[in-house]
């Protein structure tokens, strides 16, 4: 997980928004038990995607990540959750997964080829 890059309000503007490439962000707590099962997986897909798009972590156990969260009301998308931020000025995101049922790698992959495809296969 050493490839993902903490997000909270203090830096998600210049990190996530202002940036051209997709984002792939996980919004989690490091206590929730369905949060720790999805590690490996979020992992995998990281490791599948690799350099097509960047990969953030929103942690909702610290005050920024959560009011972060908030922000963006992941809250009400459940914990762990999956969003996309495609090209810059996207300040939304598009959900990608969310659910107590933990997906495969390969899964999520194809639902970010879904989500942005010509975007991803292009590179940065």
């Amino acid at each position: 997980a050493d490839h993902d890059t903490v997000l909270d309000t203090t830096n998600f503007q210049r990190q996530v928004v202002a940036d051209e490439g997709v984002w792939v962000v996980k919004f989690h707590s490091p206590r929730c038990g369905t949060c720790q099962e999805f590690a490996p997986v979020w992992g995998k897909f990281a490791g599948k995607v690799g350099a097509k798009a960047r990969f953030g972590v929103v942690d909702i156990d610290t005050k920024d990540g959560m009011a972060l969260a908030k922000q963006l009301s992941a809250l009400e998308d459940g914990i762990p959750s999956v969003r996309v931020f495609k090209m810059s000025a996207d300040s939304e995101g598009v959900l990608l997964w969310a659910d107590w049922e933990i997906p495969k790698a390969s899964f999520l992959v194809e639902q970010l080829q879904a989500e942005v495809g010509e975007q991803l296969s292009g590179g940065r």
